[in-house]
Formats: C-alpha cells, sequence, structure tokens
C-alpha cells in the first residue's frame, strides 16, 4: 500500500533550508567538473525564476541549499534544478533511472536565530564529514565565496550568492563570523542526512519514549516540557522527530534545550 506523502510546511518568510540526496545515498558527484556543472544549472534556473540564494554546500551524495523562493515556488524550483541535473548525470555516465532520493526534504526558516543556525550548519558539513578542517577549505559551499573566494575559480559563485540580501536581515559581521564556530546548540538544524545525527529509537516507538501525547504535552508547564525535550534529545532524536512528537517549532525546541 502506497503512502501518502505529508504536506510541505509553508514558510511565511519564504526562506527554506532544503536537503537533495542522491538514491540509495549514491554519490551524485564523481568529479569536480559535476559540481561545477550544478552550479551553473542552479545560478540559471534562480535567474529565471527570481530565486534567492542565501548559502549552499555540495557534498559527494548530497546537497544543502538555503534559499528564498522566488516566482513559482521552491517545489517547482527545485523539480526543474534536480530534473535538469539528473539527465546530464545520467547522459554522462551511461546511466538510467531516479538520481534523487524521494523529494527533497525542506525546513521552514521563520526568525534570523534559526536563520543563523542554519547557515553555520550547512558551512560546516564538510568539517563534520572530515572532508576539511575549516569551512573555508571547502571549495564546494558558500563560505568559499563568502570569503572572497578567487575571482578565476570556475566553481566561483560569488556575484550569484545573495548576501546583500542576506546581509540586510542578519547584518554582514554576524554572517561572516558564522564560519568561526560551530556546537551542539547549531545541530538544531533539521533536515538530516542518514550521516546526521542518529535516532535511536524505530518510528512506532517515539511515542512510547515520550509516554506523553501531543494534547497532555500542550498544557505542560515550560519547565516539564524543557525536561521531556532534552530527555528524547539525549536519547538520540534528532530535532526534527522531536517536532513530530511535539508538534513543536524547531527554533522553539531549541530555545528549551540550551535557554539559560
Amino acid at each position: 500500500m502506497n503512502m501518502a506523502r505529508g504536506v510541505r510546511v509553508k514558510s511565511s518568510t519564504g526562506i527554506y533550508h532544503v536537503m537533495i540526496q542522491g538514491v540509495n545515498r549514491q554519490r551524485i558527484f564523481n568529479q569536480d567538473s559535476d559540481c561545477i556543472m550544478f552550479l551553473n544549472m542552479l545560478k540559471n534556473y534562480k535567474r529565471l525564476d527570481n530565486t534567492k540564494i542565501f548559502a549552499y554546500c555540495l557534498m559527494d551524495n548530497h546537497v544543502h541549499l538555503l534559499l528564498k523562493e522566488g516566482e513559482g515556488g521552491v517545489s517547482c524550483f527545485m523539480h526543474k534544478l534536480e530534473c535538469r541535473y539528473a539527465q546530464w548525470f545520467n547522459k554522462r555516465y551511461g546511466r538510467t533511472g531516479y538520481l534523487f532520493r524521494d523529494r527533497f526534504k525542506s525546513e521552514p526558516v521563520e526568525d534570523d536565530a534559526y536563520l543563523l543556525m542554519v547557515i553555520k550548519y550547512i558551512h560546516f558539513n564538510p568539517v563534520k564529514a572530515g572532508m576539511c578542517r575549516e569551512p573555508g577549505e571547502y571549495r564546494f559551499s558558500s563560505f568559499t565565496s563568502l570569503k572572497g573566494a578567487d575571482a578565476a575559480d570556475p566553481a566561483d559563485f560569488c556575484e550569484d550568492v545573495d548576501f546583500k540580501e542576506l546581509y540586510g536581515i542578519l547584518g554582514k559581521e554576524r554572517v561572516v563570523d558564522s564560519g568561526k564556530s560551530f556546537s551542539a546548540k547549531d545541530e538544531i538544524c533539521c533536515v538530516d542526512t542518514p550521516e546526521d545525527r542518529k535516532l535511536m529509537v524505530s518510528e512506532e516507538n517515539l511515542y512510547k519514549y515520550a509516554s506523553i501525547s501531543e494534547e497532555e504535552f500542550k498544557v505542560k508547564e515550560t519547565g516539564e516540557k524543557k525536561a521531556l525535550v532534552s530527555m528524547l534529545y539525549e536519547k538520540g532524536l534528532s530535532i526534527r522527530k522531536i517536532g513530530q512528537i511535539t508538534s513543536l517549532s524547531a527554533t522553539y525546541i531549541s530555545r528549551l534545550l540550551w535557554a539559560e
């Protein structure tokens, strides 16, 4: 029996953290030239649709994007980008079939604090994967553009990353400083890959660990909510999974976890 897809959560700001991943976790970039082709396609489609790109990171088998949807909406934009790149990739490597796993994942970004944490999360992806020591050493992320990459580099995407608009939201200093450190607090980005924070309990056992219904949770005092959320987090549940149990936003969960 086919399960219906859940409704994609809309962002009131139009800003989303998006992740696409190779089917069966396979590589979607075999060479640097594949990454450059993907960035060129990203550049073209963002201009056609008036989509804003605030941050990106291309890993071997997945991509993180922080974007503000344009005229066609995020779903239309991602569909065109994924289809075009998959066609090109399949032709280049003589393969057939799907390249990307399911539909893309997305998380709405509703406030400045979460926006800044998403930027950190994206730029520190290659560091967490052991591919470099700091974000500025990794070629295929927007952090290189942020720090002023060599204009002769074909992977340079600087003029196409909408830093000016991002600075208007967060301030330039906060954006530039985002690449200096990364902590557990910045793990609240909810669009996880299987290599990220592992879920230590199965889907059917989520409520067992919570030992509470959604309706009961809503009337709890803040301190009790904090204790429950902390317990779930310590058991290995991602912010996304905790949100599924409690119907709380990622921002509110992070405040419960790390508020003084």
